[in-house]
């Protein structure tokens, strides 16, 4: 064409043996813009046996990478985990107090306990923090509810043990996630409501764990206002979704919590009684009475029947869910703890009470093997789930990177109540059992 500069045969030369040495250049968009062959011949020759082909800041990259990964398999049911371990190191502390001759093996062990929650904790924590986008799921936010009662907890045993330097901090902890708490529980109401969902047994960590105030806020200076409105949001969530969480859970056992999450049905009922006695013995006695201390005791005793009874409806699929071993049996562990804790409170209260005659001796006695039954399948359930749950994290940790998506299944179509779901609904099960996948909730049955 008139007007162009020809190239010499240097150049042209030149830039066939750049080409035959970079096969992975197609087009002209791909190479930089140079302009004089110096810099080209400069960018593309070959690489001597001096020179480092890989820098160190894409290495960093990397191995950042693989660290983000691996916290990012971390399920989410951590959380429920570093619950169970603080639940069980105040439980150490109440039987420490209930038997002066253990108490300095049993102090012991609970604050080896408070060092293996608090690394957790930290972990679960971390992960929580760096991706906030799985806050779309609801599942994830009752697990994150499980995460802020753990911590609450953790910072009240650690403010009480750890003496006057170190009150203040553990304090604002404490102070900082119960607001979050308050925070995750109306961000995981919209949810439910924009969803149009019906409440199901995990619904009740992040709703009924507003009345975790009540149970630290003796121990870490709260106004007793708040503990009170923290008691009274705590106990309404529990009255008025734990009757229908019980008759869809018992009316639909296959599509209503089909795997271990059907554990947290009897979670809320020990959570609330727990929160009432943390208050001075004199206030929960003049509030509740003979009588009132019974039918709490009863309505305890019922609701681990209850569990039972929902637990076996569902033997066949939670015998399946033992192996591959899934991390939804974390659900377990607190509700059984806690269970146990009320039933050991019970059993001391009613002894001094049957003693002192405001009590009968047959109460007392009924109080007392029910700990002891309780306390017994306690010690051998939690630390078989603890010890298969530490066996399963190198294989959760090192598995494929989950898929980016992060948003929650929708349970629209389950909870009309309908028996044959729709054909789309059908359809778009595999990407909600993914979703679950990957944040290692375990699969969800669409049956029935």
């Amino acid at each position: 064409m008139l007007g162009m500069p020809v190239a010499s045969s240097s150049t042209n030369s030149l830039i066939a043996r750049s080409s035959e040495s970079l096969p992975s250049v197609t087009s002209f968009e791909e190479l930089p813009a140079l302009h004089t062959p110096e810099e080209l011949q400069a960018l593309y020759t070959p690489p001597t046996a001096d020179s480092d082909p890989k820098p160190a800041p894409a290495a960093s990259t990397s191995r950042c990478s693989r660290w983000s990964a691996l916290l990012r398999n971390l399920p989410v049911q951590a959380s429920g985990i570093a619950l169970n371990i603080v639940a069980a190191a105040r439980l150490l502390h109440l039987l420490g107090e209930a038997s002066t001759g253990w108490q300095p093996t049993l102090q012991m062990i609970s604050r080896a306990l408070h060092v293996e929650s608090a690394l957790l904790l930290a972990l679960c924590t971390v992960r929580a923090l760096s991706w906030p986008a799985q806050l779309r799921s609801r599942r994830v936010c009752s697990s994150h509810g499980a995460l802020l009662i753990a911590i609450q907890l953790l910072g009240a045993d650690l403010h009480r043990s750890c003496g006057a330097p170190m009150e203040l901090p553990w304090r604002v902890v404490v102070h900082a996630a119960v607001i979050l708490n308050y925070l995750l529980c109306a961000h995981f109401l919209r949810l439910c409501w924009k969803r149009r969902s019906r409440p199901e047994p995990f619904w009740f960590p992040a709703t009924v764990s507003t009345a975790t105030i009540a149970i630290v806020g003796p121990e870490v200076g709260t106004p007793r206002l708040v503990s009170l409105v923290g008691l009274l949001v705590g106990c309404a969530f529990a009255l008025v979704l734990w009757p229908p969480c019980v008759w869809r859970v018992m009316r639909h056992p296959r599509r209503v919590a089909p795997d271990p999450t059907v554990f947290v049905l009897m979670a809320p009922i020990p959570f609330v009684t727990m929160a009432l006695f943390a208050s001075r013995p004199s206030e929960h006695v003049a509030l509740l009475g003979s009588a009132g201390r019974i039918l709490f005791f009863i309505l305890n005793c019922v609701n681990v029947l209850v569990c039972a009874a929902a637990v076996w409806q569902r033997r066949h699929r939670l015998r399946a869910t033992l192996w591959p071993f899934l991390p939804s049996w974390a659900s377990l562990t607190f509700p059984l703890v806690s269970s146990c804790t009320v039933a050991e409170t019970y059993a001391i209260d009613l002894r001094i009470a049957a003693a002192t005659g405001n009590a009968s001796a047959a109460a007392a006695f009924a109080s007392a093997n029910f700990a002891r039954a309780l306390v017994a399948l306690t010690l051998v359930v939690i630390p078989l789930i603890d010890l298969m749950w530490i066996c399963q994290l190198p294989s959760w940790f090192f598995r494929a990177p989950p898929a980016p998506n992060d948003s929650d299944d929708d349970e629209a179509e389950r909870d009309k109540g309908s028996k044959r779901m729709p054909r789309a609904a059908c359809l778009a099960e595999p990407q909600s059992e993914s979703a679950d996948a990957e944040a290692g909730l375990g699969p969800v049955d669409a049956g029935d």
